[in-house]
């Protein structure tokens, strides 16, 4: 077992409704701010919970009850911020959140379409731009001019992940005919490089924070590295024949956990050797459930769920 994995203190964290009783909706997503001292969750009851990381575990839950018209499949943390998150949730609006759970700003957000969706929302690595998707459509804000919609881009196949690379002029689409666009954001919008990976949808996209590869995760339950230097897959993950639902890589490049939809729990892989070095088991995932991991930007442990996705918990060492 590496080390980072020896002494690992887990905690269940308290999720409660406002009756007092432990939340029993599904989790559909986890995040934690840039420096790993708040982390959030969202719910299909439409609700988004936010909690202080203190040494003791996490700490003063505050509730957003009802943030949007829809559960809220993702929300985003303000890089240069450790208290400020922006969310969507299958309506028009874009929505600016302190961690205390105050409303700042609330924004009609238009496009060429007759009906907008949004359910995916992110931040630049550099907090500058923020991306919107609905549908088949990506929309680009610039945040430093008052979140104000400066590119608009329709793909030939629906969205299904979104992610800003290590230079904030650049991010990744992941298209569900799997595909991966990359565009190149300057004057305009535009895609500099496809690439035509299996027939099945791109769930999730993981970069090096090194610069070195970046991961893809899909339907048919396998992961490829590409190299950013040329592009090329040198690599693949194909020991559980399971959709992938999660993919997050470690702050010093080392590790990259994948999250199986069934049957399976949620594995470890050393990055260089692709050797399986740790498994978080959950007799749970027996049943069709999404797992979720996140890694803390510490380095010292990170957050996932489990029982059926109903539980969010911190893995720390102790």
């Amino acid at each position: 077992m590496a080390a980072i994995f020896a002494n690992i203190r887990q905690q269940q964290v308290n999720d409660t409704n406002p009756n007092g009783r432990q939340c029993q909706y599904d989790i559909l997503h986890i995040s934690t701010n840039a420096i790993g001292t708040k982390i959030a969750n969202t719910r299909d009851d439409k609700a988004i919970r936010i909690w202080k990381l203190v040494a003791s575990g996490p700490t003063d839950c505050v509730l957003i009850p009802s943030g949007h018209a829809e559960p809220v499949k993702r929300i985003s943390w303000l890089p240069t911020s450790d208290n400020r998150f922006a969310s969507v949730g299958g309506d028009g609006y874009l929505k600016l959140w302190t961690s205390a759970g105050t409303l700042e700003r609330e924004i009609r957000v238009s496009t060429e379409r007759t009906e907008n969706k949004f359910r995916l929302v992110d931040y630049s690595v550099d907090g500058s731009y923020l991306s919107l998707t609905n549908e088949d459509t990506l929309v680009i804000l610039d945040v430093n001019d008052g979140y104000k919609k400066v590119h608009e881009m329709q793909f030939s196949d629906a969205i299904s992940e979104v992610k800003w690379s290590n230079d904030p002029h650049t991010l990744l689409v992941g298209l569900v005919n799997g595909c991966i666009n990359f565009l190149q954001l300057k004057e305009n919008l535009e895609v500099v490089y496809t690439l035509s990976g299996p027939r099945s949808a791109v769930n999730c996209i993981a970069i090096d924070p090194k610069g070195r590869f970046i991961c893809a995760g899909n339907e048919d339950g396998i992961v490829f590295f590409y190299n950013t230097a040329d592009l090329q897959n040198s690599k693949t993950i194909t020991k559980v024949d399971e959709s992938i639902t999660s993919l997050d890589i470690i702050k010093d490049g080392n590790y990259v956990a994948v999250g199986y939809e069934k049957d399976c729990n949620i594995h470890i892989y050393e990055c260089g050797t692709l050797e399986k070095i740790h498994e978080i088991k959950d007799p749970s995932c027996k049943v069709l459930k999404l797992p979720l991991f996140k890694w803390l930007p510490t380095v010292n442990g990170y957050i996932y769920t489990s029982n059926q996705n109903r539980s969010m918990n911190v893995a720390r060492k102790a």
